[in-house]
């Protein structure tokens, strides 16, 4: 996965590994994510509100850049809304 920040820094900052996907009803959810979350249990449970099932994303080796950069100018795309498939040339 490919990290983007958003204004003002606007640039590619570094990738990581995704170990796996996680999909479980909510409070276990929760449980399985809690002490790695980085968020707490109110906003948790809020940001799911209405959904029986939730996924998180395992992380794996995070590789932070020592050059952010621009996507447009490097990769030749603009900044998703929430995400996008890069081939594998970019």
């Amino acid at each position: 996965m490919v990290v983007y920040v958003t204004s003002p820094v606007r640039r590619v900052i570094a990738e990581f590994d995704v170990l796996s996907v996680i999909s479980e009803t909510l409070g276990t959810l929760w449980e399985k994510t809690k002490k790695y979350a980085g968020i707490d249990e109110d906003f948790f449970f809020t940001y799911f509100d209405g959904l029986d099932v939730g996924h998180a994303i395992e992380i794996g080796e995070v590789r932070q850049y020592d050059e952010p950069f621009c996507p447009v100018r490097k990769l030749g795309i603009r900044p998703p809304q929430s995400f996008i498939y890069l081939e594998e040339a970019q």
